[in-house]
């Protein structure tokens, strides 16, 4: 076994990807037989790309669509099989379950290459002068019309190239952009009007600056829709034909969170929708009284996902009819409804809630007031902008609360006596002056599960001291603009926290 060990490892060239596809590979069949595989079809042994592609042709039937086409809502035992055997990274989430998955060079190379090959995929990656990168991809697309594109990835600036192959496109099934040139109307226009049958349109980085076109409703079997990071001011009255819509976001630009988007009142029509993204800021369209009603989503009993829940703009009450609801982020930025929906929310049936997320913007909190949270008995996470005039005893806060970011709080004592008895909050972010003190203590035993702590903009603080036992899990401590902060405790690493604080904000709408 241990000579069969080595001669396997000699194939991977000391290639640490390929040891790692390697063990995935043993993990799940037979030493002897990968070994007679390896021999049988790859003699030189210092071709790692072969021992890559090992893994995939490995794969049953329906990994190999997994892993060719990895979409965000791909069923989760697949794509865990997948990262067991070690051909696709991921970062996990506060709860451990996967938050994002990407692919290493080498396994995005064989992906295309497979993808190609078996004409799972067509990719067209075009210069400025509109001249052609990859020759396989320009030979699918100018084959003619005989040639049925169904999946097609650009890359840069291409769409203007598309109006004249709209004769090869007519069959295209999946359209996905990737880069960062924002696609003006004119171009992705031909898409509307001669791509019917499209499923999924990954269409993110629009600047149009004004509602899109009438003709979107036309892609009337579209499941799949993500205009993420752009800039729209509006939606069209026709979305309402987009009845096979299962996953839709329609989240502005992070960079500009203020855009109003206006949008028809026909959302309740895609009861198919498991996952929803709103516009941070939106307007209700209607005919008659205007952004005076409420948004219609009533209907949309499969929602697994819903974000950007706007207390004013939606009902409250619709939330109780989202039974197979897993993560909901609720948004209150006008200090209207508070704190008043918690009691709401213990009433509601909504058994399969892993994750609520609550950014709330008021101008000053009670004891009181946050004290309503007291009985909301699943894990969450809390955003709370403005001032507080004192923390509630840590048992008047979320009993399963893991994150809490507090901005512009403006406290006078200490926060970290009552917040480090929270026995499962995870990370953690003081910001914005949210403590005008200059010493925070921790004692022995606090704070048992904090993993990441944020300092930011913390203008008087000078010291953070951390008893023995204290933050036993902490591994990432973040500062940035605490300019007096001189003494935190030696066992802690620190580093420049800005990028992650300005994600954080973003996240809160600042």
């Amino acid at each position: 076994m241990k000579k069969l060990a080595h001669e396997l490892l000699e194939k991977c060239a000391g290639l640490p990807l390929a040891i790692i596809v390697l063990g995935g590979l043993l993990a799940v069949d037979d030493w002897k037989m990968i070994h007679e595989k390896i021999n049988l079809h790859f003699s030189d042994k210092s071709d790692v790309s072969k021992v890559l592609a090992l893994s995939y042709e490995d794969l049953p039937g329906h990994l190999k669509l997994c892993f060719l086409f990895l979409v965000e809502d791909v069923a989760e035992q697949y794509l865990t099989e997948l990262v067991n055997r070690g051909m696709v990274q991921v970062q996990f989430k506060l709860s451990g379950k996967i938050k994002s998955c990407h692919l290493h060079d080498l396994m995005r190379e064989l992906s295309v290459s497979k993808a190609l090959q078996e004409s799972f995929l067509s990719i067209l990656n075009i210069q400025q002068d509109d001249k052609t990168e990859n020759s396989s991809a320009s030979m699918a697309i100018n084959a003619g019309s005989s040639c049925k594109i169904r999946r097609l990835s650009l890359n840069r600036n291409v769409i203007p190239s598309l109006k004249a192959r709209e004769r090869t496109l007519v069959h295209l099934r999946t359209l996905m952009s990737f880069g960062s040139v924002a696609w003006e109307l004119k171009q992705f226009q031909p898409i509307f009007n001669h791509c019917k049958f499209l499923r999924v349109l990954k269409l993110e980085n629009l600047n149009v600056e004004r509602s899109l076109p009438k003709s979107m409703g036309d892609l009337v079997h579209l499941r799949f829709l993500s205009l993420a990071r752009s800039r729209f001011n509006g939606l069209p009255q026709s979305m309402g034909n987009l009845v096979c819509m299962e996953f839709l976001d329609l989240a502005v630009t992070r960079w500009e969170p203020y855009i109003t988007v206006s949008i028809p009142n026909v959302l309740w029509k895609m009861r198919r929708l498991r996952y929803l993204h709103l516009p941070h800021k939106f307007a209700i369209k209607e005919k008659i009284l205007w952004d005076r009603k409420k948004l219609r989503l009533g209907t949309l009993k499969n929602l697994r996902t819903l974000k950007n829940f706007d207390l004013k703009k939606c009902d409250v009450n619709d939330i109780d009819k989202f039974t197979n609801l897993q993560k909901l982020t609720v948004l209150d930025k006008y200090g209207c409804v508070k704190l008043e929906m918690f009691p709401q929310l213990v009433e509601f049936n909504l058994k399969h809630l892993r994750f609520l997320s609550l950014y709330m913007q008021y101008h000053l909190w009670t004891e009181g007031e946050l004290s309503k949270m007291s009985n909301y008995p699943h894990s969450c996470k809390l955003c709370i902008f403005g001032r507080i005039e004192k923390l509630p005893e840590h048992k008047s806060l979320p009993r399963q609360l893991r994150k809490l970011v507090l901005v512009f709080s403006r406290l006078k004592e200490d926060p970290m006596p009552i917040l480090e008895k929270l026995p499962h909050l995870v990370f953690l972010m003081l910001g914005y002056d949210a403590f005008k003190g200059k010493e925070m203590v921790c004692s022995a035993g606090g704070f048992p599960q904090l993993k990441h702590l944020l300092f930011y903009r913390l203008i008087n603080l000078e010291e953070w001291r951390a008893a023995e036992g204290a933050v036993p899990h902490l591994s990432r401590l973040g500062i940035s603009l605490c300019f007096k902060l001189t003494k935190v405790p030696s066992h802690v690493s620190t580093y420049d926290g800005l990028d992650e604080s300005f994600k954080e904000l973003r996240k809160c709408g600042l």
